[in-house]
């Protein structure tokens, strides 16, 4: 395995002074800030097993061009690995814990979906939507699985038949969770494009609110600020719909992290930590999201905050 060092050749960067590595998120790719004598830049390794990437840089380009991710450098042919321009400002979910700061980042974040959503790219790949309902139909056969989740696999099939009744689709980023924005203190770019595709235009923000906890009159002020429009009660619908569907479907690919979910010890739904709850219990120590017990109360969460 290359080391990171090594996608920096000094003819093109000069010396590199600095590798840190960045935790990186589900996609299992490895992630590292780079400093050299020609500049700051952000090394995506993907993990093993990834054939074709050519999807995701593909994406990050047209999204670059807009503004809303950042230039890719250069591109490793053998292994896939992606140098790109260092991106300005902090991870989404730092900024939105400051007050003053909130409001301001959360209409950058439509806006920034706005200018993705707009790009015309016809022939990219769809989102392969079946694959949510296969890590759902996995995980809640498993032993271990908390009982009071299994009948929200309802929203599963809510959630895919409302995507078949509205058949826009736009190119989508897939995985924004705050994680995966970076807020610069006037504008938001998007990293890790890995699971770009034609998707429906609710799918980037349903997924992001869910992961910071908007009620859904909030994230559906932001959807107006994103389609430029007035919500119908019929959009407002589907969107809540949506944002459901993410929640089983995301919970599901938290708890595929862990390998043993008998060995968890679920609560019961009213005694299991909401999502947010979570994220208290992650400030001050007491759960920690790279160890199969916090990831798999983090898909907990994640049910926890479907509405029954």
């Amino acid at each position: 395995m290359k080391n990171p060092e090594s996608y920096f050749p000094v003819a093109r960067f000069g010396a590199v002074k600095l590798v840190t590595p960045v935790t990186a998120g589900l996609s299992g790719a490895g992630v590292y800030a780079v400093t050299t004598d020609s500049g700051e830049f952000f090394l995506r390794i993907p993990a093993a097993g990834v054939d074709d990437l050519s999807w995701m840089i593909a994406a990050q380009r047209l999204a670059a061009d807009r503004g809303v991710a950042p230039q890719i450098i250069s591109v490793d042919q053998e292994t896939g690995a992606v140098v790109s321009a260092k991106a300005e400002g902090e991870q989404l979910g730092i900024a939105l814990r400051q007050p003053d700061v909130r409001a301001r980042a959360l209409r950058a974040v439509a806006e920034a979906l706005a200018g993705l959503h707009g790009i015309s790219a016809p022939d990219f790949r769809p989102l392969d939507t079946s694959l949510g309902q296969a890590v759902w139909e996995e995980q809640s056969a498993r032993a271990g699985f908390p009982d009071w989740a299994r009948p929200l696999g309802k929203f599963v099939s809510l959630g895919l038949a409302a995507l078949a009744s509205d058949p826009r689709r736009v190119l989508s980023h897939n995985d924004a969770n705050p994680a995966n924005l970076l807020w610069d203190g006037s504008q938001i770019r998007l990293v890790d494009w890995e699971r770009a595709a034609l998707a429906h235009p609710y799918i980037d923000l349903a997924t992001l609110s869910n992961f910071v906890n908007l009620s859904d009159d909030d994230a559906v002020d932001l959807l107006a600020i994103q389609e430029n429009a007035e919500i119908t009660a019929q959009q407002r619908a589907i969107f809540v719909v949506l944002r459901n569907f993410l929640r089983v479907v995301y919970g599901a690919i938290f708890l595929r992290l862990a390998p043993d979910l008998a060995a968890i010890g679920f609560q019961g739904r009213d005694e299991t930590p909401t999502l947010s709850e979570c994220f208290v219990l992650m400030g001050k120590g007491e759960l920690n999201p790279a160890t199969p017990l916090g990831q798999a109360r983090l898909g907990a969460g994640l049910f926890r905050q479907v509405p029954v």
